[in-house]
């Protein structure tokens, strides 16, 4: 009867350690002082790096409880019949190196091997370490976005989907002049300035509907006393529910308001720069007028000639003035030139032109000292080069010559053509177009004389008396 007994416990125990090999989650039975008696199955090898010959009456090397559980007595509580489940510990393997478990411990028979009335103990170990690192790193992180959240020079503030603030660190506080828990539960609305607000409205429905996927802009918002303040806000979606939907918005604010009245203080000067500029040039256009009314009011029908044509190219506004007020001064280097030359009604002498052709040097001798924003000294000094280098005063060709000395150039000829002179009646504006029309590509750019003949074609003689762009 002894022996069958026997031999029905040798088959339990085999099945036994068959259903353990057989399990992912590594097994081990021992007694109430934690030393390893029976049950250490394959899993248990590879968690912990010892066989089972090796581990057997060894104590499990546990390194701490993390969270302040000790194991001793996790031990003590199941030999007295409790069962511990879900205790979170870290071990170490016979490498050295941790492993992470999720612990279990229930009470077992009352004999541990040969000896009776001690209750064994079966701890079912989870391996959790790739779980307890990435928790970790997911620690570390939000540590870090703590960190730059809570710390940062930025204004930051998170806020759901309903455009309500759910919080908001220091520096987005400071800049509205609040706490920052004064700020949880504030709708966006009620910060922005009542002129921007359809503005920063359209955007935040935008990215919380998922049409961009942040915005970057510059509007108006109203601090707690009332003062308004321009802020650059960066936002975008972070965050997901279930369904991969974004949960909230981070919102990044930047207070310029600072910079706004510098950048609007440097336009006022800017602008009144220009306007210096711009009385410099018609006081020096106002002396060739003064000296020579001819050539005075040759520079001014020039000008708005280059202008037109400056315009139907399709030139950019600024470049349009440069070109503008250039012209109105292209000849005043003709002041270095005596009067009775200028004003000879016959045919000049060699070297009475040989003085002409000097003017456009003179002229640059007379404005390069003048910090222009625009090309003045050079459309000064080119108007006279020909895109073939037959002009003067130094013979440049092609690309050399600046383009708007070569609008200016085009509109020269047809304004000087059309026009009275001392020495000759005017030749008339059909004169002037055919000269422009016959040298196009040869001495003209012939996109400016196209230009030209486009604006004459639709204007006339207005092109050079209409005081309109």
């Amino acid at each position: 009867m002894k022996r069958t007994t026997r031999s029905s416990h040798s088959r339990f125990r085999e099945r036994v350690d068959v259903l353990l090999a057989a399990l992912p989650i590594a097994v081990a039975v021992m007694d109430g002082d934690g030393l390893v008696r029976h049950g250490w199955n394959p899993a248990a090898e590879s968690l912990f790096g010892w066989t089972k010959d090796e581990a057997m009456g060894r104590a499990i090397p546990i390194m701490d409880g993390n969270c302040g559980v000790d194991f001793a007595d996790l031990l003590q509580r199941a030999a007295l019949g409790e069962v511990i489940s879900g205790t979170e510990l870290s071990y170490k393997r016979r490498d050295g190196s941790l492993v992470y478990a999720s612990v279990s411990l229930a009470p077992a028979a009352r004999f541990v091997g040969g000896r009776r009335g001690t209750r064994a103990i079966i701890g079912l170990f989870e391996d959790i370490t790739r779980r307890k690192r990435a928790e970790a790193v997911l620690r570390e992180s939000e540590e870090r976005f703590r960190s730059v959240f809570e710390d940062g020079q930025l204004g930051m503030a998170i806020v759901d989907l309903d455009t309500r603030i759910v919080q908001a660190n220091r520096r987005m506080a400071g800049m509205f002049g609040c706490m920052p828990q004064e700020m949880a539960g504030v709708l966006m609305k009620d910060l922005t300035h009542p002129d921007d607000l359809r503005d920063v409205g359209a955007r935040i429905e935008r990215l919380a509907a998922g049409v961009i996927d942040y915005f970057d802009a510059e509007n108006r918002y109203v601090r707690k006393d009332g003062a308004a303040l321009v802020g650059r806000v960066v936002a975008t979606l972070i965050g997901s529910d279930a369904d991969g939907c974004p949960r909230h918005i981070i919102a990044m604010m930047e207070d310029v308001t600072a910079r706004r009245q510098t950048q609007a203080e440097l336009s006022d000067t800017m602008a009144r720069l220009r306007q210096s500029m711009e009385q410099a040039i018609l006081a020096m256009a106002r002396i060739v007028e003064v000296r020579d009314p001819y050539t005075a009011g040759h520079q001014e029908r020039v000008a708005r000639l280059a202008r037109a044509i400056s315009q139907t190219l399709g030139l950019p506004e600024d470049e349009v003035s440069g070109i503008y007020y250039a012209s109105l001064v292209h000849d005043i280097g003709k002041i270095s030139v005596p009067g009775e030359i200028l004003s000879k009604p016959g045919r000049l002498s060699d070297a009475e032109f040989a003085l002409i052709r000097m003017h456009p040097e003179a002229g640059y001798d007379i404005v390069r000292s003048v910090d222009f924003p625009w090309p003045v000294k050079d459309i000064v000094l080119q108007h006279h080069e020909r895109i073939d280098g037959s002009g003067y005063p130094a013979g440049l060709a092609g690309d050399e010559i600046s383009y708007g000395a070569t609008i200016v150039a085009v509109a020269d000829v047809v304004e000087a053509m059309s026009s009275h002179r001392p020495y000759r009646p005017a030749l008339g504006l059909d004169a002037a177009l055919d000269e422009i029309r016959k040298n196009r590509g040869r001495l003209y750019d012939p996109g400016v004389v196209d230009a030209c003949e486009s604006v004459v074609s639709a204007r006339g003689l207005d092109a050079l008396i209409s005081s309109t762009p």
